[in-house]
């Protein structure tokens, strides 16, 4: 099963390093990872070219809208059996995280899957 993980950027901030950090504890890595950038002015693209299988694309922050932008890095990764989304604050919680939300494509009959979202310490 292909799995792709896409994240929308723009000035990820201080968390963006976690977020980081809990994709690479996974222990199911996704087959490909997809940051598609609003023209950050931080260390968001730097710090995210480092992970294993990534592909970032840069927007101007003018044509960034919530469902455009994820739908187009969809396209980009149109050979992917299941498309996990995340925002750039989103740290998973433990590293079983996709391997949970992955297990439940092994039904036919499901098409969509939702983690369960908790706001982290300091979250406004």
């Amino acid at each position: 099963m292909k799995i792709t993980l896409i994240i929308p950027t723009y000035n990820a901030g201080s968390l963006w390093p976690n977020v980081l950090d809990a994709i690479k504890q996974q222990t199911i890595y996704p087959d490909k990872l997809i940051v598609i950038d609003s023209g950050s002015k931080d260390e968001t693209v730097p710090l995210a070219s480092d992970l294993k299988n990534i592909s970032i694309f840069n927007i101007d922050s003018k044509d960034f809208n919530h469902g455009g932008t994820r739908n187009l890095a969809v396209a980009k990764t149109l050979d992917a059996d299941v498309i996990i989304f995340l925002t750039q604050d989103a740290i998973l919680a433990d590293s079983d995280a996709i391997k949970n939300l992955v297990y439940y494509f092994s039904d036919p009959l499901i098409a969509a899957v939702c983690g369960r979202q908790l706001p982290h310490k300091d979250a406004n």
